[in-house]
C-alpha cells in the first residue's frame, strides 16, 4: 500500500530547521598574513570589523588570498544579518575558486536566507568533490552534507526526497541518528512504508517514553496493518512496563491476534482484564 508522503506539512519535521555549520576561518591557516585580524574577528563573531578589516586588506591580495577574503567579507555579512551583500561577495569568491567548500557553504547560507531554497538546494546537490585541497577550507562532513540537502528538501515540499537524504546521511543506521531528528525518521519511515525501519525507530523513542507516551507510537505502527512489528514494540514496552495496565492489554491483543495464545493466557492469568489492541 503507498502513502502520499506529499501529503504530509514539511513545517512538521525539526529537520526542516536544520542549518550548515558555520565554515571555520582559522587565523593560522589564513593564506596571507594580511586576513588574520579579520580572521580573529570573524571567530570573535565581530562581523563589521571583520567585513571593514578584508576591504582594507583586499588592497593588497592577489590570486587565492582575493577569494580568502571575499569570503571573509561573506561571513561578516551573515553575521551583520545582510545576506544580499554575503551572496555576492561569495558568488564573487566562487568565481575564482568553483571548487571549494567554505565558498559553497557561504552561498548556501546566504540563499537559504534569502528564501531561494531551490538554489539553495541544486548547490548543495552539484557539490559533489572532490575539491582541490586548500589549507584553509573547511569541507562538510557527508551527514551534513546530506542532512543540509534533506533540510532544503522540506524546504521546497519535497518530502521523499528529504526522507532519502536523511536516511543517506546516517547509512541507513537508526542507533546513528541523534535523538532531535529520531521522530522525523519515524515519521518519514511511516509514510514511506518500511515496517523495519519503522519499527527500528519506534524502538528507540519508546526507550525513553512513559507508557501513555509510547502507547501512540506503536499504534501508529500497528494503524499501517504491521501486526508483527507492533507485536515486538508493545512486548519491548511491557517488558520496561510490567505494572502498566493498557500496554498489559494492548500486548494481550496481539499476543492472539498474531497466534501466541499461551502468552495472552500468561499475561491475562494474575492479572483479569479486558482485551485491547
Amino acid at each position: 500500500m503507498h502513502h502520499d508522503t506529499t501529503s504530509v506539512s514539511a513545517h512538521a519535521f525539526a529537520l526542516m530547521h536544520f542549518h550548515l555549520p558555520e565554515p571555520v576561518f582559522r587565523p593560522a591557516e589564513t593564506p596571507h598574513e594580511s586576513l588574520r585580524p579579520a580572521w580573529t574577528a570573524l571567530g570573535e563573531r565581530r562581523g563589521k570589523i571583520a567585513v571593514r578589516l578584508a576591504h582594507e586588506a583586499l588592497k593588497t591580495l592577489s590570486g587565492e588570498a582575493v577569494a580568502a577574503c571575499l569570503c571573509t567579507t561573506a561571513a561578516g555579512e551573515l553575521m551583520n544579518g545582510s545576506p544580499e551583500k554575503a551572496l555576492r561577495a561569495a558568488e564573487e569568491a566562487r568565481l575564482l575558486l568553483p571548487g571549494h567548500w567554505i565558498t559553497i557553504r557561504l552561498l548556501e547560507s546566504a540563499l537559504r536566507r534569502l528564501g531561494a531554497y531551490g538554489k539553495a538546494y541544486d548547490l548543495l546537490a552539484a557539490a559533489t568533490g572532490p575539491y582541490p585541497a586548500f589549507a584553509w577550507d573547511d569541507p562538510l562532513s557527508p551527514s551534513d552534507h546530506r542532512l543540509g540537502m534533506a533540510s532544503l528538501a522540506l524546504r521546497t515540499g519535497n518530502i521523499r526526497g528529504a526522507a532519502d537524504h536523511l536516511m543517506e546521511a546516517f547509512a541507513d543506521h537508526i542507533d546513528r541518528v541523534p535523538e532531535e531528528l529520531l521522530t522525523d525518521w519515524f515519521r518519514f519511515s511511516l509514510n514511506l512504508d518500511r515496517p523495519e525501519e519503522s519499527a527500528l525507530a519506534a524502538e528507540r523513542l519508546i526507550r525513553s517514553l512513559p507508557p501513555e507516551a509510547a502507547d501512540p507510537v506503536i499504534q501508529a505502527v500497528l494503524q499501517r496493518g504491521w501486526t508483527e512489528q507492533a507485536y515486538r514494540l508493545y512486548r519491548t514496552a511491557f517488558s520496561r512496563h510490567p505494572t502498566d495496565s493498557l500496554i498489559r492489554r494492548r500486548l494481550v491483543g496481539l499476543s492472539i491476534r498474531v497466534g501466541q495464545v499461551e502468552d495472552a493466557r500468561l499475561l491475562l492469568k494474575p492479572y483479569p482484564l479486558e482485551i485491547a489492541a
